[in-house]
């Protein structure tokens, strides 16, 4: 708005917004229709949602918080697919939309919204466990003194286990992830059964 009113042009950001909106509906949806379809195809999805704040939504307050719920191939699909979806709310219907008949897995931090899922398997990501821990770490915290420093080394060898297996195929990489991986995921959730 303030660039164009700099160039002498007097144009409200509602009518750009009503703009841009007429152009994803109008030539943009067939797009977006597809890369849906595409993703639908794949053997995983990862799903997340973070919360948008939309101002003089008809009938919402200013201060309500909506959703932008984040889809994703794996980087390992032969075809990257990034989804984006905009929802008044975090409630598992919402995923039911997007994924209720997808039978694949689906990789999520553990937000039991995604239950509603019946027919996908449901994973949790390590990134979000890890970063739990990270948030949970006291200062000058380490793995003898803090629960949440060795929380983060479990996750952490389990990272590094996953950086040396990166160029394998999948087959290989299965293999040895039962070799090394599953060990230090099975000491970690003993170790969780202690505390």
């Amino acid at each position: 708005e303030q660039m164009w009113k700099r160039l002498g042009v007097d144009l409200k950001r509602n009518t750009m917004s009503n703009w841009v909106i007429q152009i994803a509906e109008l030539y943009l949806k067939p797009f977006s229709d597809a890369f849906l379809a595409e993703l639908l195809r794949q053997k995983v999805i990862h799903a997340d949602e973070t919360v948008l704040q939309v101002n003089k939504e008809p009938g919402r307050e200013a201060t309500a918080e909506s959703r932008i719920w984040a889809y994703a191939s794996s980087k390992r699909a032969e075809r990257q697919i990034r989804y984006f979806r905009y929802e008044e709310s975090r409630k598992g219907a919402c995923a039911e939309k997007v994924l209720g008949g997808y039978t694949g897995v689906v990789i999520s931090d553990g937000y039991n919204g995604y239950n509603i899922l019946s027919k996908a398997t449901r994973a949790g990501c390590w990134a979000h466990a890890r970063r739990k821990w990270v948030e949970a770490m006291p200062d000058g915290a380490t793995k003898e003194n803090a629960l949440a420093a060795k929380g983060l080394e479990y996750c952490s060898r389990l990272f590094e286990v996953e950086q040396k297996l990166e160029s394998l195929p999948d087959t290989d990489r299965r293999k040895q992830r039962e070799l090394l991986s599953k060990p230090i995921v099975d000491q970690y959730y003993a170790w969780l059964e202690t505390i």
